[in-house]
């Protein structure tokens, strides 16, 4: 999605929840660390943007239209990021290992096999017994 399509798209109420959502989180992230009495400029700067963001969202969403826009791409970008991540974990942690044994154990689970002998790879299925029972359960 594109810059021009995010800011098009976006909606009044699509903003507001923007507006109230994030100040409303970070107003609690100031307040908790208010209750840890910790990082006391940081608090501050917190409770500021997210007052700021919560007030916009509820008496003036159109004014929160540029930061939407921008918080909308910085989303679009760490998902590109996180889903090639993501992917890469799940391929190089679960399916090499698995093609690994399966390589080790010598199994050919697509019967990918030239057998030169055979006369033909078609490998003949029995009919169904009952084909009403075969349509309404076909795995």
């Amino acid at each position: 999605m594109k810059w021009n399509q995010i800011s098009s798209s976006a909606t009044i109420k699509q903003i507001r929840q923007f507006g109230l959502l994030v100040g409303i989180v970070l107003v609690a992230v100031g307040s908790w660390q208010l209750y840890r009495q910790i990082y006391p400029i940081v608090r501050i700067v917190l409770w500021s943007i997210g007052g700021f963001l919560f007030a916009g969202g509820l008496l003036w969403p159109q004014i929160l239209k540029p930061l939407y826009v921008l918080w909308m791409l910085l989303a679009h970008m760490l998902s590109w990021v996180n889903t090639r991540i993501i992917l890469g974990v799940i391929f190089y942690l679960i399916f090499t290992p698995i093609a690994l044994v399966m390589r080790i154990a010598q199994r050919d689970g697509l019967q990918k096999k030239i057998n030169k002998n055979a006369s033909s790879y078609w490998t003949q299925r029995t009919a169904p017994e009952n084909i009403k029972e075969h349509f309404e359960r076909q795995f």
